[in-house]
C-alpha cells in the first residue's frame, strides 16, 4: 500500500477513532487502526470489539497502490500531530508502516492485517432512518440522567423505546428520569438499551441523516462517509411511561436563569438544597452536616396560592436545566415530597425528592 494523504485529513480521522482503540494491551491488534487503500476509497477502522467505528475516503487522498495496514492508533497519532500541514505518505514495507513527509520518516510496526475482527453487517437487520442531529440531540438531553457505574446494568446506558407511532429515548439512574419523544413513525416496535459510552461517541459523529439498523444485541449507524456500530446493553428496562405519566395537580412557569442563580448563590454549603415557591417570591437553602448554613431570595411573582417546599439534589435541577435556552420551563408538582415533573420543549424530567437534615 502507497497512498498520498494531506495531514489535516489524516490526523482528523485518526484522532476521531482513537477512542474506539484497546489501550489496555497495546500489543493486541484492537490497539491497532486498520487502514486499507483499494478502489479509489480509503478506509480506516477501529475497535475495541464493543464499539467500532469505520471510515471511507474518497477525496483527498492519492491512492499510488493498493494494499492493507496496520497501525498503533496512539503511536499513529503521535507521529502525524507532530508533523506539519501538506502531504503526507503512507507506505507499507513488509512487516512495517512508513510514515513520511519531506525529511521525516518514521516507521510503525504492523500485525496481521487478517486479524483484525470484522465489523457486523446491516443484513437482516431493522431500519430507521433519522435526522442525526435530532437523535444525537434527544441522546444528549437524557444523558444527564445516565451513570455508568450504576449498579443496575440498564440504568448504564439509554433506552431506544421505538414505537409505531414515535420513538422515545429514555435516561434514569432510579433516582430520575427523563424521556425526549421524536415524531418517527415506524412499522415494528422494538426495545434497545445503548450505553452511555456509544451515546457519547456518536455524537462526535453526527451530522446528516442516517440509517439505524439493529436487532437485539446490535446497533449500526451508517451515514455517507462512516459506519458506526456498538453492542447493546442485555436488559429489562423498567416501566417508564408509568413514571412520565404520573397526574399532577399543580403546575408554574419558572425562569431558568433565576433557578440557576439561586442554585448557585447557597450549593457551595450543601448538595442538598430546598427551594420554597411563594406567591412573590422563591427562597433558596443550604444547610450542611455541621451546621453551615446559605439562605438567599428573589423576588417574582408565581402567582400561586399555597407555597410549596422542594427538597432537591440541587445538580439534578442543573442538569436538566444544562439541556436547554429557552427562558422559561415548567414545573410540575403534587404533595410535599413526592416526585416532581421538569419540562422544557420535548423533554420531560421526572425527579425524586429526598429527606435533608434539619
Amino acid at each position: 500500500m502507497k497512498i498520498t494523504i494531506k495531514k489535516q485529513t489524516l490526523e482528523n480521522l485518526v484522532s476521531s477513532l482513537n477512542p474506539y482503540v484497546d489501550r489496555r494491551d497495546l500489543s493486541s491488534i484492537i490497539s491497532h487502526i486498520y487502514l486499507r487503500a483499494s478502489n479509489g476509497v480509503l478506509e480506516l477502522k477501529a475497535t475495541d470489539q464493543e464499539i467500532g467505528l469505520e471510515f471511507f475516503l474518497t477525496n483527498d487522498i492519492d491512492i499510488k497502490e493498493e494494499g492493507e495496514a496496520t497501525a498503533n492508533g496512539k503511536s499513529l497519532q503521535d507521529i502525524i500531530k507532530g508533523l506539519k500541514n501538506g502531504e503526507i505518505t503512507l507506505e507499507t514495507n513488509k512487516d512495517t508502516l512508513i510514515v513520511k513527509q519531506n525529511r521525516s520518516r518514521f516507521k510503525i510496526v504492523m500485525q496481521k492485517t487478517s486479524d483484525f475482527p470484522n465489523f457486523p453487517s446491516i443484513e437482516n437487520k431493522a431500519k430507521f432512518e433519522i435526522n442525526a442531529n435530532l437523535l444525537s440531540l434527544g441522546l444528549k438531553k437524557v444523558a444527564t440522567c445516565i451513570e455508568e457505574k450504576n449498579p443496575r446494568t440498564e440504568f448504564t446506558g439509554a433506552l431506544i423505546d421505538i414505537k409505531k407511532e414515535n420513538i422515545s429515548l429514555v435516561g434514569s439512574d432510579g433516582k430520575k428520569l427523563s424521556v425526549f419523544n421524536l415524531n418517527i413513525q415506524n412499522e415494528k416496535e422494538f426495545k434497545i438499551i445503548l450505553p452511555k459510552r456509544a451515546i457519547i461517541e456518536v455524537q462526535k459523529l453526527f451530522t446528516n441523516n442516517i440509517d439505524i439498523f439493529y436487532d437485539d444485541t446490535m446497533l449500526i449507524a451508517k451515514g455517507e462517509n462512516f459506519l458506526f456500530y456498538t453492542k447493546l446493553i442485555n436488559g429489562r428496562y423498567a416501566d417508564y411511561e408509568k413514571v412520565i405519566n404520573i397526574d399532577f395537580k399543580n403546575s408554574v412557569i419558572l425562569n431558568r436563569e433565576k433557578i440557576i442563580e439561586g442554585i448557585r448563590t447557597v450549593n457551595i454549603i450543601s448538595e442538598d438544597i430546598k427551594i420554597t415557591l411563594n406567591k412573590n417570591s422563591i427562597d433558596f437553602e443550604a444547610l450542611s452536616l455541621v451546621g453551615d448554613e446559605a439562605k438567599t431570595q428573589i423576588d417574582v411573582d408565581l402567582n400561586i396560592e399555597n407555597s410549596y417546599e422542594l427538597r432537591l439534589k440541587y445538580k439534578n435541577i442543573l442538569d436538566f436545566l444544562s439541556t436547554t435556552n429557552n427562558e422559561n420551563f415548567e414545573l410540575k408538582y403534587n404533595e410535599v415530597a413526592m416526585p416532581i415533573m421538569l419540562l422544557c420543549d420535548d423533554l420531560k424530567t421526572v425527579i425524586t425528592q429526598i429527606n435533608m437534615v434539619r
